[in-house]
């Protein structure tokens, strides 16, 4: 990969994977930082990657699931206030003009496990095909399909209405 090509694929992927990352986290800073820090690990490895598009989610999810395994390591030692202010922080919404249905999506989706909630945005909001989404998070099509599936149960479960479908 040349320079030419790295600067195409920011241009072209840069906006799905903040999306994505910020669904992630919640946090906008968090969001940002992890973008950057694919970009960063795309160019020192340009050589090696195969589908730069897969690779970099795949960074981002990782960095992600890295950070809460930190966070929740921090949260056991460093005591429930400071990670409830950090929790108010993150529920902030982005967009205060936001539906209150969009509300209880996000809510809901933040009662997953980490793994659930990110194969549901990957496939739900960005689009992934499961194949893809097996490249991203390192998962066999089948444990996608399954995540998928679990994590449609628990948010048809939270947002209470057992008869309707999501996706």
């Amino acid at each position: 990969m040349d320079k030419e090509e790295y600067e195409e694929t920011v241009r072209d992927v840069a906006d799905a994977l903040y999306r994505f990352a910020y669904r992630l986290c919640k946090d906008q800073d968090e969001a940002k930082d992890l973008v950057q820090e694919s970009f960063v690990r795309l160019w020192v490895n340009r050589g090696k990657v195969g589908i730069p598009k897969a690779f970099l989610f795949q960074t981002a999810y990782r960095q992600f699931l890295d950070s809460r395994k930190h966070e929740k390591v921090r949260q056991d030692y460093a005591g429930f206030a400071f990670y409830k202010s950090k929790e108010r922080e993150r529920t902030q919404p982005l967009f205060p003009e936001r539906g209150e249905l969009k509300e209880m999506l996000d809510r809901a989706l933040d009662t997953l496990p980490p793994v659930q909630k990110a194969v549901v945005l990957l496939r739900d909001y960005e689009g992934y095909s499961y194949e893809e989404i097996g490249e991203i998070s390192g998962l066999s099509e089948a444990q996608v399909k399954t995540y998928i599936f679990r994590a449609r149960v628990a948010l048809r479960k939270y947002i209470g209405e057992p008869g309707k479908t999501l996706g």
